[in-house]
């Protein structure tokens, strides 16, 4: 059992990509997972994590990486319109991912329970469930990063090895799901009713 709430962890070479601490309670253990993309680095000194909670989560950390669905295996990106990429409104979708900043997302603390506004690298605008509506099928979209539950995400581990977890919507409690499960390119994210299908990609992402 890990008391301690900053940890120190020794990597060579880690790639500016993320940090993840999870806590769990699986199998009636109370343990606490990290997971760091650490690419093929050998362990040394160097990068501190801090654990700031007691409950499951990811670390704030500022840095900007790909989000990418589980079960498409396709990045989160902004669908542009005639301006481009920066007006608000815009819907996010889900596309073959090519290191673009528009397909860059961090994670930033958002205040308890877990919570979290996740901001794009290139618009600087966050990840929003439109009108905070609870209805399924519900739009998400990009806008003004502000203190506003329905641009808040809860991070919901769902599966402790593997680093998969869900984002729930603070104000309406659905989840960000890939609309009818889509693996193919465009194919916009909104949010739905949560369920827990161990199959169930649509609703399921990794932040690397």
């Amino acid at each position: 059992m890990i008391s301690a709430r900053t940890l120190r962890i020794c990597a060579a070479s880690v790639p500016s990509q993320v940090y993840r601490i999870l806590s769990s309670n699986w199998m009636g253990m109370k343990i606490r997972r990290i997971l760091v993309s650490f690419g093929v680095g050998a362990l040394m000194s160097g990068a501190l994590v801090a654990v700031t909670g007691q409950a499951a989560h990811a670390v704030r950390i500022g840095l900007f990486s790909p989000l990418f669905n589980n079960g498409s295996q396709k990045c989160l990106t902004v669908q542009p319109n005639g301006n481009g990429y920066g007006d608000n409104g815009l819907r996010i979708i889900q596309a073959t991912c090519d290191g673009s900043a528009v397909q860059a997302w961090s994670f930033f603390d958002a205040g308890r329970n877990e919570m979290f506004e996740i901001q794009n690298k290139f618009t600087l605008k966050c990840i929003d469930l439109n009108n905070g509506s609870s209805a399924d099928q519900t739009p998400i979209q990009q806008w003004d990063c502000v203190d506003n539950p329905n641009m808040k995400w809860k991070f919901q581990p769902f599966n402790p090895l593997s680093g998969v977890f869900k984002l729930v919507n603070a104000r309406s409690g659905s989840c960000m799901d890939v609309q009818w499960g889509s693996t193919a390119d465009n194919a916009p994210l909104w949010g739905f009713h949560c369920f827990d299908d161990l199959n169930n990609g649509a609703q399921t992402y990794l932040h690397s």
